[in-house]
């Protein structure tokens, strides 16, 4: 994986700390991150999360409220 760039994928992210634990293993085994990015995010304060602590962007198709969840 070294040198390879990689976009963590999530179906959806409540806390971040499952996509921050991809991202370090991405890391130590040498791949690049790219960027973190859910399928739906739940503004939980997840992104904003994700963004300061792996310092890669944030990216989402769909928020909760797109999809009528509560």
């Amino acid at each position: 994986m070294e040198g390879r760039r990689v976009v963590v994928l999530e179906d959806t992210s409540t806390t971040g700390g499952s996509a921050l634990t991809a991202v370090e293993g991405v890391r130590a085994a040498g791949g690049i991150v790219q960027a973190v990015a859910v399928i739906v995010d739940r503004a939980t304060g997840a992104g904003d999360h994700i963004a300061q602590q792996a310092d890669v962007p944030y990216l989402y198709a769909y928020t909760k409220d797109d999809l009528g969840l509560e």
